[in-house]
């Protein structure tokens, strides 16, 4: 394992290796975050991998920061037009949620927007010598292009799902979302090939990866520490 996450950082020259981070952004929730905002959801499994990967990063002698927008499509009002940004902790690693709009279907319109602005408030404020996008969506897309073409940083994409759409989605007695499927394949197809490295849980997933792009198969990290910090409100956000 240690020898993979070593694969994924970014190895420099520089005598200040401290002063270099890779910026992991996804959709990490905690308790707190969801209990604020008035999530629906929770998101466990993706929470868990962002962070034991994440705590496995740190532990191999790379500086994280995970960047999440907490938000989703029915997010409950909570009384709060918009939710401030938030710094806190996953165990020993640092989490930033960005600003929200707390009003559903309206939160998601202004994901974007957001996510964008946190990414280039850190970026001005750490050396990031590599972004690491979790799964796929079209706001992680467009952040992926912004990453690659803008900002111009080292873009790893950690596939977690698959998105392989079906002709039997359309049939009136499927359960599946067919045009959901839809998008997040297109999503999931450009964001990969905008990607320097891919990481993936599994061999399996390599039949959606490109043969000529560098892959790493991680299954599983080290266990999460029980360790918990505070919250803190991000000043001019």
């Amino acid at each position: 394992l240690e020898t993979k996450l070593a694969n994924i950082m970014i190895k420099t020259t520089t005598k200040n290796r401290k002063a270099h981070y890779l910026l992991y952004i996804g959709g990490y929730l905690d308790e707190t975050i969801i209990s604020e905002r008035g999530l629906p959801m929770r998101n466990p499994a993706g929470s868990n991998r962002m962070r034991r990967l994440s705590e496995a990063l740190k532990f191999s002698g790379e500086n994280v920061i995970i960047l999440s927008t907490a938000v989703c499509m029915r997010i409950g009002w909570m009384k709060r037009l918009v939710h401030p940004g938030r710094l806190r902790r996953a165990g020993s690693v640092p989490v930033i949620f960005c600003k929200a709009v707390g009003l559903p279907f309206v939160g998601m319109l202004f994901e974007l927007p957001f996510l964008l602005a946190g990414l280039i408030w850190i970026v001005r404020r750490r050396h990031i010598s590599a972004i690491m996008i979790y799964n796929f969506s079209p706001t992680m897309l467009f952040a992926a292009i912004f990453i690659r073409f803008i900002l111009r940083i080292i873009l790893i994409h950690n596939v977690e799902d698959v998105s392989v759409p079906k002709w039997s989605d359309w049939l009136p007695k499927s359960e599946a979302r067919p045009l959901q499927q839809l998008i997040f394949a297109v999503c999931m197809f450009a964001i990969i090939r905008l990607s320097n490295k891919i990481v993936i849980p599994t061999h399996k997933f390599n039949i959606v990866v490109p043969s000529n792009k560098p892959t790493i198969v991680i299954t599983g990290c080290m266990p999460i520490s029980k360790e918990t910090k505070g919250e803190q409100t991000i000043a001019g956000r």
